[in-house]
């Protein structure tokens, strides 16, 4: 596969046919976000996680209400936020218009009546952008080539841990691990590094934990 071909591609929509922008639009203070998705014959099993700024029974009381879904189930609420298991009755709009054409969904959250989805794309853009203006009302398409093997897995696993390091913690990070500071037992400590970097300690030790957390804050979200 050549990486010239393939895209990150943005887009907002109005898609009015489906559950999301139903609800979204009747509840302004109101999101949803699609995490689980399985093709059932003719109908689709989802769950949703739905932020509201509302009360969470009225919530609740709207999502009973949409036609395209059946058998709604309330897996547990809190304030805030509720989580739902539900079969759409019509075919996905996902599956229609993305998987077809090996696109890979990367996000979706709906908001006010507004689908929001992000997608690896293996097709032209406008291609794709013009099989969902046959389903919906497109708003804004953004796009951006992926030119590399190496940035296609960051999209596909989430953003790596590494890119939230400056470059001087990742320099730092990288000669504790290349003089077996990270190694069992350790080879060096921190007053060692420090020194050969011609750095305080305190300064060094302080570069290496900010790096750590932030890379564990990142990988553990």
């Amino acid at each position: 596969m050549g990486f010239g071909k393939a895209w990150l591609v943005e887009m907002q929509d109005y898609h009015y046919g489906c559950k999301d922008s139903v609800l979204t639009e009747k509840l302004h203070d109101t999101s949803l976000r699609l995490i689980h998705h399985n093709k059932l014959d003719k109908n689709t099993l989802e769950s949703w996680s739905v932020f509201t700024g509302l009360n969470a029974s009225k919530a609740w009381n709207e999502i009973k209400k949409i036609k395209q879904v059946k058998n709604p189930k309330l897996v547990c609420r809190e304030k805030g936020r509720l989580v739902v298991f539900g079969t759409t009755v019509q075919d996905s709009f996902l599956d229609g218009c993305f998987l077809p054409a090996k696109n890979i969904k990367l996000d979706f959250v709906a908001r006010d009546g507004i689908e929001h989805t992000k997608i690896v794309s293996f097709e032209k853009p406008s291609k794709l952008a013009s099989r969902i203006r046959e389903v919906a009302d497109v708003k804004k398409v953004r796009k951006k080539r992926i030119r590399s093997a190496a940035e296609l897995f960051r999209h596909l696993n989430g953003h790596s841990p590494i890119e939230v390091l400056s470059e001087k913690e990742l320099e730092y990070l990288r000669q504790a691990c290349s003089r077996g500071y990270y190694d069992w037992p350790r080879k060096t400590n921190l007053k060692k590094l420090a020194k050969g970097n011609q750095s305080s300690l305190s300064s060094f030790s302080g570069a290496v934990r900010r790096a750590e957390s932030k890379m564990l804050k990142t990988a553990l979200k």
